[in-house]
């Protein structure tokens, strides 16, 4: 898993220098919040940053309903922001 978290916030390191690619364009997005989704429940052996985004506090690797749960939450508040 510690492989993976590290492919995740790389990958939105890349995106957060690159904004812009052939296929691909963010320049509108303000901030990118890597995680991984694993087919399983794990535990989070390590409290560091690098395991847990801190706004909200949530571990950056999640199962798969976790995932979704956390998704419809952001997307619920948005929603709600934007009334």
């Amino acid at each position: 898993m510690e492989k993976k978290v590290s492919q995740a916030l790389s990958l939105a390191e890349f995106f957060r220098d690159n904004a812009v690619g052939t296929n691909f364009e963010f320049r509108q997005i303000r901030r990118f919040v890597p995680f991984v989704v694993s087919p399983f429940e794990e535990w989070i052996w390590d409290g560091s940053e690098r395991m847990w985004e801190q706004d909200p506090h949530q571990p950056r690797i999640l199962s798969a309903s976790e995932a979704i749960k956390m998704l419809e939450s952001r997307r619920s508040s948005l929603a709600a922001a934007g009334s």
